[in-house]
């Protein structure tokens, strides 16, 4: 489908002719010279601000259509929102009866929207945060994302002015399969609902090839490079069109890579930020389920629980086609068959209370709740993420196994400030993962991720060994009881710091 355009007029900056597809359209931006216009009647007027969009990765272009729940549809027009972790995507969808929508656009991951006339009132900004239920035209969503973002740049035509002082108080909701914005921008919000899609579920035409998305972004989609840390000079690696922020494994840094060079965000002060004992490394790539996989970043992480401290890794994962997953990788108490091969769910869970959840017709039950913690981190992410980072956790365990969803499979449920999360990690062993990336299974003895006190253990071991020879030597050349209860004590000592530190 094409749009046919109701409205013709020369842009009054430059000239240029506009069209608009909608009559519901009362602000365009010119494909020429990228001033904002405002329609007033027949004619446009200049508002003498400019506006040019950051040509990402994205297949999505003006012009481009498709069909959704039987309507045709043409993306006219598109604005770009920035916020501290990023920035994604709004199209203007135009359909085939008039009316109007939006395709979100973050990352790879869309979501198709229309307005919705609420019955009930809606609940304010303030009263929100995520993982907390909310009412939403009878059923019972939740709070999976709240955030305010900035417009950073608009094109084609809209329903509504904007610039970049624009800015815009945002809430997604889930409930089960179905999907709700909450848009707080005007004086009263506005209730939008529609489904996660795929592209390919939209039957969408006229997309961007990869030669004209590689050409206008500048460097090819999906590709892994190397790039030079602006702060120490150490390598980052990062994925093209999917990572836009990376931290440095040498001072651990969080840097921009979205351009053609890494960009300093904010300096980091630490030693090398690897760690001994990691089993996988950014940039290591293999095949999990006849899938090649790139790990793009690695994260250790801690916790504790009933009085003990647990420690993992996980690992991101990037294929260019079935876009992110996770690879966690167990602390040295869990056996070798406990990682995790964990995918972020659009079909969240329901909770028939607070101690199970259902998901694809099998019932979980709660196996613990713990606050994580990010103790180191490098490699590029989707999201900024830094040392110290907290997020509360809630664990499911499948409680009975099909060759679907085997045994050992696990829902997680990750809350912050700022979004809620849900993911399926199903069971893998260390040697299938070995395996795939071609590594030697004899490291699953050293994957204890966070083990600062793994030198001293060491120290200890000598110190012990040390005094059993200096013993054996002084009871034969001076033998006295007292010689033998000394020695005995010292040992003893060694021994119970050196079982309190390994623990």
């Amino acid at each position: 489908m094409s749009a046919r355009p109701l409205f013709h007029a020369p842009c009054p900056a430059c000239g240029a002719p506009v069209e608009l597809a909608s009559s519901a359209s009362s602000f365009a931006v010119c494909g020429y010279c990228h001033s904002h216009l405002s329609r007033d009647g027949d004619a446009l007027q200049a508002t003498g601000h400019k506006s040019e969009v950051l040509e990402d990765y994205s297949p999505l272009q003006l012009g481009a259509g498709g069909r959704w729940h039987q309507r045709s549809f043409t993306l006219v027009g598109r604005i770009q929102m920035r916020y501290d972790g990023g920035y994604w995507n709004e199209w203007h969808v135009l359909f085939d009866d008039a009316s109007f929508g939006w395709l979100s656009d973050a990352s790879g991951q869309f979501a198709m929207l229309q307005r919705l006339p609420a019955t009930q009132p809606l609940p304010t900004y303030a009263s929100l945060a995520p993982g907390v239920p909310v009412p939403v035209e009878g059923l019972a969503a939740v709070v999976a994302d709240k955030r305010e973002a900035r417009c950073v740049a608009a094109q084609g035509e809209l329903p509504f002015p904007v610039d970049e002082r624009w800015t815009a108080q945002v809430a997604d909701l889930r409930a089960r399969g179905r999907f709700f914005t909450l848009d707080y921008s005007d004086a009263e919000p506005v209730l939008y609902q529609g489904h996660p899609v795929l592209l390919e579920q939209l039957q969408m035409q006229l997309l961007r090839d990869e030669q004209t998305i590689n050409e206008s972004a500048g460097r090819l989609k999906g590709k892994l490079q190397a790039l030079a840390c602006p702060h120490c000079g150490g390598t980052v690696k990062a994925v093209a069109g999917t990572t836009p922020v990376a931290t440095c494994a040498s001072c651990g840094s969080t840097l921009d890579v979205q351009g053609r060079t890494a960009q300093l965000i904010a300096e980091g002060h630490q030693a090398r930020a690897r760690l001994q004992g990691v089993f996988l490394e950014a940039g290591d790539v293999g095949v999990l389920k006849g899938v090649s996989w790139t790990v793009l970043g690695v994260i250790a992480q801690s916790a504790r629980s009933d009085g003990e401290t647990y420690r993992w890794t996980d690992y991101l994962l990037f294929n260019a086609k079935h876009g992110l997953r996770w690879l966690s990788q167990p602390g040295d108490d869990a056996d070798d068959d406990a990682w995790l091969f964990v995918e972020s769910l659009d079909e969240w869970p329901a909770r028939p209370d607070p101690r199970r959840a259902e998901l694809r017709g099998h019932s979980f039950q709660l196996k613990d709740r713990y606050d994580s913690r990010v103790e180191r981190v490098w490699g590029s992410f989707n999201w900024t993420v830094r040392v110290g980072d907290t997020t509360a956790c809630e664990e499911f365990a499948v409680r009975r196994g099909t060759p679907g969803m085997p045994q050992g499979s696990v829902l997680t449920c990750e809350t912050t400030s700022h979004e809620q999360v849900w993911s399926l990690g199903v069971p893998l062993s260390h040697a299938a993962v070995a395996a795939a990336f071609g590594k030697k299974t004899a490291a699953a003895r050293q994957r204890r991720p966070l083990d600062g006190n793994a030198g001293r253990v060491e120290s200890l071991d000598n110190a012990m060994t040390l005094s059993l020879f200096g013993h054996g030597f002084l009871w034969v050349t001076h033998p006295s009881m007292f010689g033998l209860l000394l020695g005995l004590a010292t040992l003893g000592v060694l021994w119970v710091v050196k079982t309190a530190m390994k623990g």
